[in-house]
């Protein structure tokens, strides 16, 4: 997808202009670079460091299945099944909620948690698409510093989709 090769593109990029480190698959010694290159891309000041933690896919998955529990009720995902599967997108056989964790799981390379300050870094991802990764998500952690990422969430408005993405 477009997305997946612009941040292959980003990753090249910053892997060029910050220097190696000895960090390998599922490390999170890249992470503290990452919140300086943020800081630096975004001209944002960090204001508290972000710890960073390993996960696994059973982790992810489990993070995954409690923000969208929570952001995104049974009921709403419901409503969104049935209009995605009046309107085509969908099967009728498909199980939406799932299909939303198993897209979210395989397309994840890390998070950050506005709840709770961190910083997940998915155990799976290779070497050269940490850096990218977490320049990303740790944008988020300076954004939420700045501006209180939770207040940009409505829940009565938005789709489930549009609150996972925010």
């Amino acid at each position: 997808s477009a997305f997946c090769a612009a941040v292959f593109c980003l990753g090249l990029f910053l892997n060029l202009i910050v220097p190696p480190t000895a960090a390998a698959e599922g490390d999170c010694t890249i992470a503290e670079t990452a919140f300086q290159v943020a800081s630096k891309i975004r001209g944002l000041k960090d204001k508290k460091k972000v710890p960073c933690r390993l996960q696994n896919r059973k982790e992810v998955e489990k993070y995954l299945r409690s923000e969208i529990s929570e952001k995104a009720p049974g009921e709403r995902l419901k409503n969104e099944a049935v209009t995605f599967r009046l309107i085509g997108l969908i099967p009728w056989d498909y199980n939406y909620q799932e299909g939303l964790i198993q897209m979210y799981t395989d397309q994840l390379g890390g998070y950050y948690d506005s709840k709770k300050k961190y910083y997940a870094m998915a155990d799976w991802m290779p070497a050269v698409m940490q850096l990218p990764i977490a320049v990303h998500e740790l944008t988020h952690a300076l954004q939420d510093q700045h501006f209180d990422l939770d207040k940009l969430i409505d829940e009565d408005r938005n789709s489930s989709d549009t609150m996972m993405a925010r």
